[in-house]
């Protein structure tokens, strides 16, 4: 279970007592309906449509992310159809002790960065479970994983319109 490391866990002699790795995890709303079988995920997202509401239109998931030593913790991860590889954010990479495979220079709508390839094991709503490959990327907001055309070209990826949002499924090959 993931928890965040407190002052409390410091006896007097500042010798940490217990370690727990500091994850918040921010999931899908009200307005995501998840429908499971063995071998695909299909979300639905219907926001109430008023003029209050702010709808968010990225394509969202929520994955379990192996941290290590049998650390299972829920992260939020964007399907992105424009990428043509997976990326961690810098904060997940830190937190998670993602492993350093090396430098890379990664190309995006910013211009060109320096990055860490790395690697993590994910696994979907599902089950289904992979070893997802990327670079490090700068942080973007409440997400910690952007999914890419790398992963997203080994299974079918469907979306479609609907009501007041949008459906899209992945079925894993």
């Amino acid at each position: 279970r993931c928890r965040r490391l407190s002052m409390n866990n410091l006896s007097k002699d500042n010798i940490i007592k217990m370690c727990n790795i500091s994850h918040v995890f921010f999931g899908l709303d009200d307005n995501y309906e998840i429908e499971l079988s063995n071998d695909s995920v299909t979300i639905t997202y219907n926001p109430i449509d008023s003029e209050d509401s702010v709808k968010d239109y990225r394509m969202l998931i929520s994955l379990n992310v192996d941290y290590g030593n049998g650390n299972i913790c829920p992260v939020l991860a964007q399907i992105d159809t424009g990428a043509v590889d997976s990326g961690f954010v810098d904060s997940f990479f830190s937190r998670a002790s993602l492993v350093n495979l090396g430098e890379t220079i990664v190309r995006g709508v910013t211009g060109k960065m320096k990055s860490t390839k790395t690697e993590c094991l994910v696994r979907f709503p599902n089950g289904h479970e992979t070893v997802l490959k990327g670079s490090t990327m700068k942080d973007i907001g409440d997400v910690s994983i952007l999914i890419g055309m790398d992963l997203l070209s080994t299974c079918k990826f469907s979306s479609e319109p609907y009501e007041n949002g949008f459906r899209y499924k992945l079925t894993f090959l």
